[in-house]
């Protein structure tokens, strides 16, 4: 079952590719359903792992967010759930993680969502954050600069969410990510007075 699933899921993602952005709005409603049959077919806690680790081997879970702004809320909510159950799996840590390292773009699609007041990809990306290479990686790119945009931003939704990623991104448990995180910030003093006063 789940394996037809899959199967299914590559076809409507093959498609999608070909379409213009209306045609692929109303395709996306087979995403919708193929995720809610997923969902539906795992059982146990452990029965995610497997399909999660397919999804990422398969760069589904990366589509996934690249189609997000033509699904529906619901649709948006069961793309979040797949994605903070891969970030937060002791199984899947070590892959998701190489998985975020090798297709950075997933990282800048979650702060495009964010751009446009995409609550969920706030919180993935909060989650995304707490990977020690993911840290390193936004700190070490244009994203850092686009975040303080966010959180400079006038409108109270935009700047709450890069705010609190902004602090995902300060707050450290690790001695070395501490110490690389202050270091940054001495370095950047001058380009982000704001953030640092606040």
């Amino acid at each position: 079952m789940l394996e037809k699933l899959l199967i299914e899921l590559k076809n409507i993602e093959k498609d999608l590719h070909k379409l213009d952005s209306k045609a692929h709005a109303e395709r996306c409603g087979g995403i919708e359903r193929v995720l809610r049959d997923l969902k539906r077919s795992i059982k146990e806690d452990d029965d995610w792992d497997p399909i999660l680790g397919k999804m990422l081997a398969s760069n589904y879970l990366k589509s996934l967010i690249f189609h997000l702004p033509y699904l529906s809320t619901r649709g948006k909510q069961d793309v979040r759930s797949f994605w903070l159950k891969a970030l937060k799996s002791s199984n899947l840590k070590k892959n998701t993680e190489n998985h975020l390292r090798e297709n950075p773009e997933i990282l800048i699609m979650l702060m495009r969502g964010i751009s446009c007041r995409e609550s969920f990809c706030g919180e993935i990306m909060r989650t995304c954050l707490k990977l020690k290479s993911v840290h390193f990686l936004v700190l070490n790119s244009p994203l850092i600069w686009q975040l303080f945009q966010f959180v400079e931003a006038s409108d109270f939704e935009l700047s709450s969410d890069g705010f609190k990623i902004f602090q995902a991104l300060m707050n450290r448990k690790n001695a070395e990510e501490k110490k690389y995180t202050f270091d940054f910030l001495m370095k950047n003093f001058e380009k982000a007075p704001l953030l640092l006063i606040t």
